[in-house]
């Protein structure tokens, strides 16, 4: 990324967010370092972004048809890897960028490495897996859940939904 582009964004933000101070840059792991090392030479500041939702009440079932089975094998750890790649090549996930088979055996194996205190799930729909997801406990119960990906062929048949039921 070259400094005029990095220029014209931030030309581009302060043409549409001129009647306000505020500003909100969303970067991830594809984000140019030279763009990066500009935020923080303009002072600004990193925080974490979250979806924060607390359930009042009990859980309720339902009715879904959804097996929900830990990843704990090597074999399910190759379905994650399977549904992974999906879920990159679909773009969401990477903004349309298109990464290679080993950034998603690295991002497998990240995940992999970080234990029993970050969780991942496979949803398996009539025999097969449709969806992952992944939780991530404190000891005081409190927990996150994050890296969620349903197949488009099981989407809206309540798929991901046993994932953050977890």
């Amino acid at each position: 990324m070259s400094e005029a582009e990095i220029d014209g964004v931030f030309t581009a933000m302060d043409h549409h967010l001129g009647h306000t101070r505020w500003r909100v840059v969303h970067t991830d792991g594809f984000t140019p370092d030279a763009f990066l090392a500009r935020l923080a030479l303009e002072d600004y500041q990193e925080r974490p972004v979250t979806i924060q939702m607390a359930l009042e009440g009990p859980l309720t079932d339902r009715g879904s048809r959804i097996d929900l089975r830990p990843v704990s094998s090597d074999a399910d750890w190759e379905e994650l890897h399977r549904l992974v790649a999906l879920d990159y090549a679909e773009g969401r996930k990477s903004g349309d960028l298109k990464v290679s088979s080993d950034f998603v055996r690295s991002a497998v194996d990240a995940y992999r490495s970080k234990g029993a205190a970050y969780t991942f799930h496979l949803a398996v729909l009539d025999g097969g897996v449709v969806a992952y997801g992944a939780y991530a406990s404190a000891p005081n119960g409190v927990g996150m859940i994050e890296d969620l990906f349903t197949l488009a062929s099981a989407r809206r048949r309540g798929g991901g939904r046993p994932v953050g039921d977890g």
